[in-house]
């Protein structure tokens, strides 16, 4: 009952505020762009990167119909695609994971793909069974 009252909550604010979440996401990552995509870890970037990923779970959160299924699941695959972190990758396939309908097929090849570049790291592969164990899907 909690997890879904938060969730109920989170969807309340992301649907109230998605202008504004979505300009903060876009800023920020034109931020980290713009540093020529070099992962650094002082404590600017490690807030931006946060930040962003908070951003992008509140995004991804709207997915009641087909299109915004759709919409989450292509930024969701984007910031996966351009992660040049751990933390990144990780915020993306978090969000990813719990993506169905017109988001499942992204879903799948992201978690696939995560997977496949693992090559077997046992650090790695828990990371990819836990981030699949906290999906908010049916059983």
């Amino acid at each position: 009952a909690l997890r879904q009252a938060r969730g109920s909550v989170k969807k309340a604010i992301a649907r109230k505020f998605q202008t504004e979440i979505r300009a903060k996401y876009d800023e920020l990552t034109a931020a980290m762009e713009a540093e020529s995509g070099e992962f650094k870890v002082d404590a600017t970037s490690v807030g931006r990167r946060r930040l962003r990923n908070v951003l992008l779970d509140y995004l991804c959160s709207i997915k009641e119909t087909a299109e915004e299924q759709k919409a989450a699941a292509e930024l969701a695959t984007a910031q996966y695609n351009a992660a040049t972190g751990m933390t990144d990758k990780i915020a993306a396939l978090a969000a990813l994971s719990s993506m169905d309908g017109e988001g499942a097929d992204a879903r799948d090849a992201a978690i696939q793909k995560f997977y496949d570049d693992a090559n077997g790291d046992a650090l790695v592969l828990d990371k990819w069974f836990a981030v699949q164990a906290t999906a908010d899907l049916p059983d």
